[in-house]
């Protein structure tokens, strides 16, 4: 398949910034549909990052055959929380945010991960970044978590530990490939 001719729908979040920084990493999370929750189908998640209160949003939403993009990329989107990539800080400011929907109890879609590692790697390309500034919401907040700890940081966030089964080998590869 071809993931440059995939057609991306666009649905507007007022959650959004103005970016001071260059792009320059991507950040991956997951966002689990389960019956019996809130979020039971991918028109509910979105539904909910459009009108929730809080101040969370993605550049993009991956669904088993669809891309949806929320946030401009050239507009900084709040999809990192408190944390750090490689020693900076405020992740959102210089990333780019995509969150796949996985549907409880299956694996993440081929499309899914074709589209994800094209996209990746189009954007390392066009803002001349590697793979050591792709990273998961589990390790951008365990790493400012770790700094919190040790600097006595009143405000520790949350342990996350998104994008769940996403089989990291494949991705790279898939990226490598692309």
């Amino acid at each position: 398949m071809k993931y440059s001719t995939v057609e991306i729908e666009s649905v507007a979040s007022k959650r959004y910034g103005t970016r001071s920084a260059q792009i320059s990493a991507v950040i991956i999370h997951d966002v689990t549909i389960e019956e019996g929750t809130l979020l039971t189908s991918f028109d509910q998640v979105l539904d909910f990052f459009v009108n929730t209160e809080q101040f969370i949003s993605a550049h993009y939403f991956v669904d088993s055959s669809k891309v949806v993009r929320m946030v401009n990329e050239s507009n900084r989107a709040y999809h990192a929380g408190k944390s750090i990539l490689n020693g900076i800080e405020d992740v959102n400011q210089f990333s780019i945010g995509i969150e796949l929907i996985r549907y409880k109890g299956e694996d993440f879609t081929d499309f899914q991960y074709g589209w994800l590692a094209w996209k990746v790697a189009q954007l390392m390309k066009e803002y001349s970044f590697d793979l050591r500034q792709v990273s998961t919401h589990e390790i951008i907040r365990m790493d400012y978590r770790t700094m919190a700890l040790k600097y006595g940081d009143p405000e520790i966030p949350n342990i996350k530990s998104d994008p769940h089964g996403l089989n990291w080998d494949r991705f790279i590869r898939l990226v490598l490939q692309a």
